[in-house]
């Protein structure tokens, strides 16, 4: 009963801190959204306003105090630019206390279910991490949509700019017909240049957004042709081309090393395994690794052991292009 009255607790406190923080935030929208709306009747078409309205202002929080805090720190800077990439409506603060939210209803269930503070301990740093696990990955999956797309942005841009577009009318052009996520990356793009960044500040805030190594070979030759002059039309042709050769030396080298990978694999679980069989058979032989100091040091050795040979087979055929 004890544990219900506290979980219940918990839950109540965790469910009023998310909507304090929903309240702000929404409030917070409200306002950039009624900005947006003026600054748009002049600066922008209404096919823009739907990015403009998302914007968090590069604030990350809606609270004074807090806002003023995390500006200073590194590390919150480059969380915000790690949610920028993953796409998410979301500020550094309010991630933050989601990954507050998720130890602390881990540390609960570790320590008032199971009765033990180490464990809830170690649940609570689990669940921490899983929250930037997902954001992380959210960001890696919508860059590598983003670089699936871009050959055929430069298409669709070299062919306007053979029209006779300028640059900004073959982005605008792109940003109207491709989908997203680089649709809304090139709306940005076009918000930055019509609120007064010059078009290499904004190709630059471009590439930086999106964290791309294919984007940045876009971003170079576009700076280089602003720079020196040339045919634009032929350099993203060329681009194209290139990212091109890029992505099939890709697919040669991931056929080429997936037998290697599925090596690495099977020798990384030989020992799991071998131990699940041994502890299957004589399992009084292998509780020894749990109940004895010496078989325990031996297990945490195997364990490091076994993820540094997985980390080293990792590396040797993570091939670079």
């Amino acid at each position: 009963m004890e544990i219900l009255i506290a979980l219940s607790v918990f839950a109540a406190v965790s469910a009023g801190m998310l909507a304090l923080i929903q309240g702000v935030t929404a409030n917070a929208t409200a306002t950039q959204a009624r900005l947006a709306k003026v600054a748009g009747q002049s600066l922008m078409p209404e096919w823009q306003l739907s990015q403009a309205v998302a914007l968090r202002a590069n604030r990350m929080s809606s609270i004074g105090w807090v806002e003023r805090t995390l500006s200073g720190l590194d590390f919150a800077k480059g969380l915000d630019l790690q949610i920028i990439r993953a796409g998410w409506q979301m500020r550094v603060s309010e991630f933050l206390a989601t990954c507050g939210l998720t130890g602390g209803v881990l540390f609960m269930l570790g320590a008032l279910l199971l009765g033990h503070l180490a464990i809830g301990a170690l649940l609570a740093a689990f669940g921490i991490y899983i929250p930037y696990f997902l954001l992380r990955r959210a960001a890696k999956r919508r860059k590598a949509k983003i670089e699936r797309q871009l050959v055929e942005m430069l298409v669709m841009m070299s062919s306007a700019l053979q029209a006779g577009f300028s640059l900004l009318q073959a982005v605008d052009q792109a940003a109207r017909q491709l989908p997203e996520p680089i649709a809304g990356e090139l709306r940005q793009f076009m918000r930055d240049t019509q609120v007064g960044s010059s078009v290499e500040e904004a190709v630059i805030e471009l590439g930086r957004r999106i964290g791309s190594y294919d984007l940045d070979i876009v971003v170079t030759a576009v700076l280089v042709q602003r720079n020196v002059g040339g045919n634009l039309s032929e350099i993203l042709d060329n681009v194209a081309h290139t990212i091109r050769e890029r992505d099939r030396i890709k697919g040669e080298i991931q056929t080429l090393i997936a037998e290697q990978k599925m090596t690495g694999m099977v020798i990384s679980l030989i020992p799991v395994v071998i131990g699940v069989i041994f502890f299957l058979i004589n399992r009084a032989y292998m509780t020894l690794l749990f109940t004895e100091p010496m078989g325990r040091v031996m297990l945490v050795g195997a364990v490091v052991l076994e993820v540094c040979g997985a980390l080293m087979i990792r590396k040797i055929i993570n091939i670079e292009v």
